[in-house]
């Protein structure tokens, strides 16, 4: 995953906000495997989608017709959390590693 990416979904997030109430699941889903989420197997009639990012599980209804709004916004939330988590990642990636307590850097 890489900065760049990571804000073309923001805004791909930020759009489907936008158009919340009128989005179907097919394009939610879109977003969350590009943050790397997976469909996890349940027994219930909604699909779920973890990642091994954070803890936590999204569901993510698949119906024909649009998500409600509130049900998108809230989906669409947890999927910045994932951009929040990936952008963390990556700023630790760029931090040199740190020194055991007491050596000197010389």
């Amino acid at each position: 995953m890489t900065e760049k990416k990571l804000n073309k979904l923001c805004e791909r997030i930020r759009s489907l906000r936008e158009q919340a109430g009128s989005v179907r699941s097919h394009k939610i889903v879109s977003v969350a495997k590009q943050l790397g989420r997976y469909r996890i197997d349940t027994t219930g009639g909604h699909p779920q989608y973890g990642t091994d990012l954070r803890p936590g599980r999204v569901t993510i209804p698949s119906h024909l017709r649009p998500l409600k709004r509130r049900t998108t916004l809230s989906i669409l939330g947890e999927l910045e959390a994932d951009i929040f988590y990936w952008r963390e990642q990556l700023r630790r990636d760029k931090e040199p590693p740190s020194l055991p307590t007491g050596e000197v850097e010389q």
